[in-house]
């Protein structure tokens, strides 16, 4: 479908189409992925944040239209954790990462080509064939750890988190990149929540925030705005989160330049 030069401004829709009794999506979900078909990443609309403070989410949704939101609004199905380790400061657009962690336990060499990175200091934490100790690379005193990034600031391993939300309305959920700019907003919001995290509607606004560096971005900051039932939380766990789940190590992208 070719995409509309339409801007739509996107408003809460009621219902979600798998939680929906007299719709026949949940019922054509479960039998056409039945077939062999799986979710896969390719299927799934990316958002990026807005750079330099920008409080307004700018995506093309899947009608084709160009989306201009204050807030992304819907379940949050899946939670991927994610860990980078690149060659250099700024990686050139398609490069990989010497070392990416999906669990940010253990890391796994992704990329052969060091780049700036010592490869003694890089070798002083492997841990196995093409692994390494991911925790042990992020603490005080690490040459990857806090103080050796960019000017001195933060870590030179980046963390970020890769959230799975489905919009009322919707077939597939978006996914919205948490680098780490966000992580002090989204992470202890998802560890406080009282119910399973694909039970929660969650909305996401941006602030505009300044680095330590002086340097403005966006911040992502969430908010609960209600619950599903136990039983539907069940449904949406079954049709969305266990088969994201699944494919949770293709949510890692070479480096997109801006």
């Amino acid at each position: 479908m070719s995409k509309s030069k339409e801007i739509a401004t996107v408003e809460p829709q009621p219902g979600f189409l798998a939680l929906q009794g007299d719709s026949d999506f949940k019922e054509a979900m479960e039998a056409n992925l039945s077939t062999g078909e799986s979710i896969a990443v390719s299927d799934l609309i990316r958002i990026k944040t807005p750079a330099g403070g920008g409080r307004t989410w700018q995506y093309t949704n899947s009608d084709g239209a160009e989306v201009e939101s204050k807030a992304i609004t819907g379940l949050l199905v899946y939670i991927a954790p994610l860990g980078q380790l690149w060659g250099s400061d700024e990686p050139t657009k398609g490069q990989r990462p010497v070392l990416t962690s999906y669990d940010l336990k253990t890391a796994v060499r992704t990329n052969d080509s060091l780049g700036e990175i010592d490869p003694e200091e890089l070798a002083a934490f492997r841990v196995g064939d093409r692994t390494y100790d991911w925790e042990a690379m992020g603490k005080e005193g690490s040459p990857f750890g806090w103080g050796s990034g960019k000017g001195g600031f933060g870590r030179r391993i980046k963390e970020s988190r890769t959230l799975a939300i489905l919009q009322p309305g919707e077939a597939w959920p978006v996914l919205l990149s948490v680098g780490g700019g966000s992580l002090s907003t989204v992470s202890p919001f998802i560890k406080r929540l009282k119910v399973a995290h694909y039970r929660v509607i969650v909305s996401l606004t941006l602030q505009k925030v300044a680095s330590k560096s002086g340097i403005d971005y966006s911040q992502i900051v969430p908010e609960n705005v209600g619950t599903i039932s136990r039983e539907e939380g069940f449904v949406i766990k079954q049709l969305y989160t266990d088969p994201l789940s699944r494919i949770a190590t293709e949510f890692d992208v070479p480096h997109e330049a801006a």
